[in-house]
């Protein structure tokens, strides 16, 4: 069946008139016959005929039709049609830890290709066999963790074709993307029905009040907000502190440990006592900013150093060593400083010099690729530093972003896990319908015809060419 996307652009086909009203004044001119002898005939008054008649049917009804094609493009035609149920025609995979929740999500299409004797498997290893009767069974099944990335690379290694069924949260695609291939279409829904507010944590300041970092999660992201509370023997309006647990009295059930703790922020610097006093000024500006409790040291002796430490900057070309326990450690690494006139990778700090450096996962790169700041697998506490805090090597000790870039390695985003409600870019999807409406058309293929419509256009115009060429030389 044709449809019109913008059937208005028909009234164009009004045009018509102007080929006809061209053929319709039609001028007939006189004949000059050749006689032996004029002598016999009287001279007559010139007479021209013209009359209203339709000539060159053919040309009329080509001419006549490129205009009707013109005004058919414009409308942007496209043709709908109902596939055909055949014996078999593939798969449809769906998420196997939510498959009635998918189906009813998309139960106009998953209806449609059942129809059309597509076969039900699950999105799981081995990718089984599956019939909505056994929804209720799998309840109770312990089913494996959801990575879709890593489940489609695996469906794309069998020789099936389809239909792959999930949901957009964010959570479920980890791993690294895939191009998505056109021998399955990737339809995903949205499984996220409300917002979600929860506490992260709570740390006690050094002004006698306490700080609430509170997640807000929805399909377009997630913000952490913090509030500041004011106690006044251990009370405050909307909030009860009690021990070490911290309560919101809009949420009474929901509690939190308040971290009371102080943290140590040692820096060990022999040879470079100028990098150590640019740490110290950007740890004094975190400690100001977020009013934690934070104890900073700077040392040029390695005994001095406390016996417990949150976090040791060891800002020496020598190897580590020290009698204290460090939970965290960020240290220089030793080498050959090269020329480096670069930058900071996405952002505008500038870069003079670095040690060449190519393993381990990049933490800081610069903007040629080279990694500054890395962190090893085995050891996530253990940060090697392949540039220096200093002037001479970069910019970065003279930057504002400075204080915010050690604060992300000091105070780590929160794992959000299951509440987090973000949802992927569906764009992503290439060949996935992304909205209800297409759901609901699904069973409906719609193909656009408009280049089929250019060529027929295209073979008219050529053949009208000719025959008014050959009409023309015809009447010469």
């Amino acid at each position: 069946m044709l449809t019109l996307l913008q059937p208005i652009w028909l009234l164009a086909c009004i045009g018509i008139i102007v080929p006809i009203v061209i053929h319709l004044w039609h001028v007939k001119r006189g004949k000059t016959l050749q006689v032996g002898s004029l002598a016999f005939l009287q001279q007559s008054s010139k007479q021209q005929s013209t009359s209203l008649k339709i000539t060159d049917w053919l040309l009329l009804l080509i001419r006549c039709l490129l205009i009707i094609l013109l005004a058919l493009l414009l409308a942007k035609p496209q043709w709908q049609s109902t596939p055909k149920a055949e014996a078999q025609k593939g798969w449809l995979v769906v998420d196997a830890n939510q498959p009635l929740r998918t189906y009813y999500a998309c139960k106009p299409v998953i209806d449609s290709l059942l129809a059309n004797k597509y076969e039900l498997h699950l999105l799981q290893k081995g990718f089984p066999k599956f019939t909505l009767a056994d929804s209720n069974q799998l309840a109770n099944d312990t089913l494996q963790a959801k990575a879709y990335w890593l489940l489609y690379n695996q469906l794309m290694a069998t020789n099936a074709s389809g239909y792959l069924f999930t949901d957009r949260q964010l959570q479920h695609f980890k791993g690294t993307a895939t191009v998505i291939d056109k021998r399955f279409k990737w339809i995903s829904y949205s499984n996220v029905d409300t917002t979600n507010t929860w506490l992260i944590n709570a740390y006690a300041t050094y002004q006698d009040s306490v700080v609430v970092n509170i997640a807000n999660s929805t399909p377009s992201g997630t913000t952490i907000s913090s509030i500041t509370i004011a106690f006044k023997n251990g009370v405050s309006e909307g909030v009860l502190l009690q021990g070490q647990n911290i309560s919101l009295a809009v949420k009474p059930s929901e509690t939190i440990t308040l971290d009371t703790a102080t943290q140590v922020m040692a820096i060990y610097a022999k040879e470079y006592i100028e990098d150590a006093e640019y740490v110290k000024a950007a740890l004094a500006a975190i400690k100001a900013f977020t009013k934690r409790k934070l104890q900073i040291e700077v040392t040029n002796n390695v005994a001095n150093l406390p016996r417990q430490m949150d976090w040791l900057f060891w800002l020496s070309d020598s190897p580590v060593i020290t009698t204290g326990k460090a939970k965290n450690m960020l240290a220089y690494q030793a080498g050959k400083p090269i020329v480096d006139n670069t930058w900071f990778s996405h952002t505008e700090i500038g870069i003079t010099k670095a040690i060449s450096n190519h393993t381990d996962l990049a933490i800081w790169q610069n903007g040629k690729g080279n990694y500054l700041l890395t962190i090893n697998e085995q050891q996530p506490n253990i940060y090697k530093l392949y540039t220096h805090f200093n002037p001479s090597w970069n910019d970065l000790v003279w930057h504002q972003q400075f204080p915010s870039l050690l604060a992300a390695l000091l105070y780590k985003e929160p794992v959000l896990g299951s509440q987090d409600k973000r949802e992927i870019d569906t764009n992503i999807f290439k060949s996935s319908i992304e909205n209800d409406a297409a759901l609901q058309s699904f069973s409906t293929i719609i193909t656009d015809i408009s280049q089929w419509i250019w060529l027929l256009a295209f073979t008219l115009l050529l053949v009208e060419r000719w025959l008014s060429f050959t009409t023309k030389n015809s009447n010469a």
